[in-house]
This record gives structure tokens, C-alpha cells and sequence, in this order.
């Protein structure tokens, strides 16, 4: 994941994550199948629509910080240098 340098970019995952916590918090309250679309999007203060610029559905905004981390995770992995090979094929 690259790292958010414009305001529009942090504005939006700004958006992206608190639409995350509602829903989180909401699914914690109320368990995740009384947690509606809506009430994730008032409990963030945005539109419905503007939930569904960002997330496909309320199970994919719950998800989304464990693909931020996993990302986050790949990311550090691959930029680790190769370990040596100690002259083995």
C-alpha cells in the first residue's frame, strides 16, 4: 500500500477507516447481521452512497483493517533482502 500523500488521499482513507471502526463498533453492539448498511453510514456521519464508494458491502468494510495489516505485512516481507543462499542451489 503506498503511502497517502495528498489531502484527497487522506481524506478518503480517512472516510475508508471510520466507515471500518462504525462498523466494527456496530457489529461488537449489535452482532454483525442486526448492522445495517445505513447504520454504519449515519454512525460515520456519511451517505449510503458514499458507503458504497468505498465498500461493497458492510462484511467487506468489517474486513477491511485486516487487509490494511495483512498488506502492510506483504509489503515489509518483500522488501526484506533474499537470505543467503550459503553458495547452495
Amino acid at each position: 500500500m503506498e503511502a497517502t500523500t495528498t489531502l484527497r488521499e487522506r481524506k478518503k482513507e480517512a472516510t475508508r477507516q471510520a466507515l471500518h471502526e462504525a462498523t466494527l463498533r456496530l457489529a461488537l453492539e449489535r452482532g454483525l447481521d442486526a448492522v445495517t448498511v445505513d447504520a454504519v453510514a449515519d454512525e460515520a456521519g456519511v451517505s449510503r452512497r458514499t458507503f458504497s464508494n468505498y465498500f461493497a458491502n458492510k462484511e467487506d468494510a468489517l474486513l477491511h483493517g485486516d487487509r490494511v495489516r495483512v498488506t502492510r505485512l506483504l509489503e515489509r516481507l518483500r522488501a526484506r533482502p533474499s537470505p543467503s543462499r550459503h553458495g547452495r542451489r
